[in-house]
This record gives C-alpha cells, sequence and structure tokens, in this order.
C-alpha cells in the first residue's frame, strides 16, 4: 500500500526529474490523506510559486499553522507576499523570521534586503547584508549576489573589495560571473574617442565569465555576458551561439536577454528584429535597459527626438547608464542641442573622468557653441591619449581654422589622414584649408 510518506517522497523524485505537474498530483495525493506534514505544505507551495502565488501563500500558510518555527515555510511565505502589490510590510516579516531561522538561503537574505529598501530602511538593509557576510564567509552565492547588488549601484570599488576578500578555497560560477561583469562595467568606463572599448578589458571579462562556464555550463546569465563580451569584441556569430543558449536556459522575456539580442540584431543592421525582442520583454515591463535599445533603434533610424525621450526614460530609471547618457549626449548634439548635449558631457565625466569618448562629446558641444579655445583643450588631452585619433584630430583642426589660425590646421589634417584614409570629413577639411589658400589642384585632389 501506497503511504503518504510513499506520495511524499515520490514527489521529490519528480520534481528533480523535471516533472513538476506530476510532483504536484502526488504532493496533493499525500496532502489529502495526511494534511499534518509542514515539509509536505512547503512542498507543495513551491511547485505552485511559479504560476499561482495565491495558492503558493496558501500552502505557506498551512505550514505556519502546523509550525510556526518552520523557517521555510516563512521564506516561502515572504517571497510569495513581495509579488504581491501592497503587502511589502508582511513580506519583511515574513523575510525576517525566515533568515532568523537560517531559513531560505541566501535568496532569503537578499529578498529580506530588498523589503527593508521598499519600506524605506535603506540603512538597515546594507547592515543587515554586511552582518550577514561575516556570518556566511564561505557562502560564494551570498558575496556574489551582494558583489552584484553593489554593481549595479554604481558601486564597482565595493564590489571588487568584496570579490578581492574571497576566502582561500571558497569558489563558486556566480563570483567569475560578477568579476566578469566587473570588467565590462570598467570596459565600459574608459571608452575612447571613437566609441570603442578597451579590448584588454573585454578578455578579462571573458575570461572570468569563462571560468564560470566551466564551473557551471548550465548557468544562462553566464552565456549572456558572454554573448555580450562576442558582440562587443565584433565576434557576432559567437555572440549569437550564446545568446541561443542562454535562451534555453532563461525566460525568454527576460528584459537583459531580449536586451543584449536587440543590440545583437542592431549591429546585425535588423532593427524589425531589435524592435520585436523589445516588444517581446515589454511582457515584464520596461525597465532602463529596454528604454535604452529603443532608444538606439529609434536614433538608428533617424528618429532623434524619440531617441532622446526613450534616454530620457532610461536615465530616470538608472541616472547612472552610461550608454544612454552618452547616446542621448550625441543624439542632442544631432538636434542642435548643444547647450544639454554640454551638460550630459560634463556629467558623465564627472561619473569616469577617463572616458575619452565624454571628453569628444563635451569639445564637439563647445565647438557648437563656438568655444573653440575650450574645445580645444579637450582634443588635445583626446589626441594625447590616443596620438593617432582621426577625428579628434580634424575636429582639432576646424578648430583652429575658426580660430582664423589655419597654418596650424594642416598638420593635424595629414596625421588624420595618415590614421584613417577612408576619413573623408578630412579630406573634406583639407579640400577648404587648400581652397582658402588658393591651392586649387590640392583643394580638387582632396575634393575627390
Amino acid at each position: 500500500e501506497v503511504t503518504a510518506a510513499d506520495r511524499s517522497l515520490l514527489s521529490g523524485l519528480r520534481a528533480r526529474a523535471g516533472a513538476p505537474d506530476e510532483a504536484l498530483a502526488e504532493i496533493e495525493a499525500a496532502l489529502r490523506e495526511d494534511p499534518s506534514q509542514p515539509d509536505d505544505w512547503v512542498r507543495r507551495g513551491e511547485l505552485l510559486e511559479p504560476s499561482d502565488v495565491d495558492q503558493a501563500l496558501s500552502s505557506a500558510e498551512a505550514c505556519l499553522n502546523l509550525d510556526r518555527q518552520h523557517g521555510e515555510g516563512w521564506a516561502l511565505k515572504a517571497r510569495c507576499l513581495a509579488r504581491l502589490p501592497g503587502r511589502e510590510q508582511e513580506a519583511l516579516k515574513a523575510a525576517t523570521h525566515a533568515v532568523a531561522l537560517s531559513a531560505g538561503g541566501w535568496t532569503a537574505i537578499m529578498l529580506k534586503a530588498d523589503l527593508q529598501e521598499a519600506v524605506g530602511a535603506f540603512t538597515a538593509a546594507e547592515e543587515g547584508l554586511d552582518r550577514a557576510l561575516l556570518a556566511h564567509a564561505d557562502n560564494g552565492q551570498l558575496r556574489a549576489a551582494i558583489a552584484t547588488r553593489r554593481l549595479e549601484r554604481g558601486g564597482l570599488d565595493e564590489a571588487q573589495a568584496l570579490l578581492d576578500a574571497v576566502p582561500v578555497g571558497v569558489d563558486h560560477a556566480s563570483l567569475h560571473l560578477v568579476e566578469g561583469r566587473l570588467s565590462l562595467a570598467r570596459a565600459d568606463l574608459i571608452r575612447d574617442g571613437t566609441g570603442a572599448i578597451d579590448g584588454g578589458r573585454l578578455r578579462e571579462a571573458g575570461d572570468a565569465i569563462d571560468q564560470a562556464l566551466k564551473l557551471d555550463r548550465e548557468n544562462g546569465l553566464s552565456w549572456l555576458a558572454m554573448g555580450r563580451v562576442q558582440r562587443l569584441l565584433g565576434d557576432l556569430d559567437a555572440a549569437s551561439d550564446s545568446l541561443t543558449r542562454a535562451g534555453r536556459l532563461l525566460d525568454e522575456h527576460l528584459p537583459a536577454l531580449c536586451a543584449e539580442s536587440a543590440l545583437l540584431a542592431l549591429e546585425n543592421g535588423d532593427d524589425v528584429e531589435a524592435e520585436r525582442l523589445t516588444d517581446a520583454a515589454d511582457i515584464r515591463g520596461e525597465g532602463a535597459l529596454i528604454a535604452y535599445v529603443r532608444g538606439n533603434i529609434a536614433a538608428r533610424r533617424g528618429r532623434l527626438e524619440d531617441a532622446i525621450a526613450k534616454y530620457d526614460e532610461a536615465l530616470v530609471l538608472d541616472p547612472n547608464h552610461v550608454r544612454a547618457r552618452l547616446n542621448r549626449c550625441s543624439a542632442y548634439l544631432g538636434g542642435d542641442l548643444p547647450e544639454r548635449a554640454l551638460e550630459d558631457a560634463e556629467r558623465l565625466l564627472t561619473q569616469a573622468p577617463d572616458l575619452l569618448l565624454a571628453r569628444l562629446r563635451r569639445a564637439e558641444s563647445k565647438m557648437a557653441l563656438t568655444h573653440w579655445n575650450d574645445a580645444v583643450d579637450d582634443l588635445k588631452v583626446i589626441i594625447e591619449a590616443v596620438p593617432n585619433h582621426h577625428h579628434a584630430l580634424t575636429q582639432l583642426a576646424a578648430c583652429h581654422v575658426a580660430l582664423d589660425r589655419p597654418e596650424r590646421a594642416e598638420a593635424p589634417l595629414n596625421e588624420a589622414l595618415r590614421a584613417a584614409p577612408n576619413h573623408a570629413h578630412a579630406w573634406h577639411q583639407r579640400g577648404l584649408l587648400y581652397l582658402r589658400w588658393e591651392r586649387f589642384e590640392e583643394a580638387a585632389s582632396d575634393f575627390e
């Protein structure tokens, strides 16, 4: 005869085998025979949690009615309440119980901190995480989660400090993943004046993420991060393969996955597919990343006002989004709004003083405002850092001409053309210079 305990055991086996519907049927049969087992109510709730949060919450309550000290019951209740609007205070009480009973693992600790912030207890949230890390110094997933939280809030140095303090012998795929994401974030802050990202930083990120994948080949977030590294390195086929793997392991509507896939589509010149992917992400609501990608799509189509509006949305949601601010700055320049472009460039340089692309945008904003000498100062900084920066050299020449110093313009234009023989703007500028000097044959040759 099959007992309730047998059905409970069988439910666990079905769940581990990837058959949640069969697992649910078995645990419900067990509870019909013996509804006095708190663990079985928790298992039922965990199986229902992805699809029916109300029923999952009901299971958590049934568990706690039997045993008020059941930590996993409190953890389940906290997760369910956190998904229901206006229930943050109740969710926080449940999460606090779960953490006090050492239940719910590292996810309960992070959920408690998130809920504390949701009710305005910001200091308590950070202090709680610090205490948890001291108590669980060997928990690599907890350390990685806290580092990720600080990284996403712009605390790159704080995230790095957590990784540097990993105890000897502690290793986990998530630690390598956050190390890779940290290298990607640093790369974003040191783009050169052409918009290119430091290849060394990208390779560092790729090495860290590769190590994460060696430890866990089924980590969809690692494949997603690898896809981004490969896209930025220009290996679009490899990026597509990595994102396909990520899509098999993650929710297909995950905003980060949709956004990265959309950016890859834009790299391949397919803005229709990029738009489809961002529409798919809307099932979760439009976050900063999706708004940023929508801005890129609008900019690609020449709709600068729409692009600026989308970058505005992204920056309201995430004021530290470097790429959104950079692209909005460019859109402002394209839309003949140099004062606003200058404001964005100044903000970027405060945030990331080594971001040469922001310095270039500041120089171009000042040129548009006829602040020629200030623009020259910025352009010289860029050229000192990147001597063959053909665009900065060309803009420097334009400044010299505007300042009525044409004799200083020819040398930087020659340098620009040696560095980039296909840079049409430099040929045009030098042709205008030769026209000014009545060197007509040379001017005609340059225009040609």
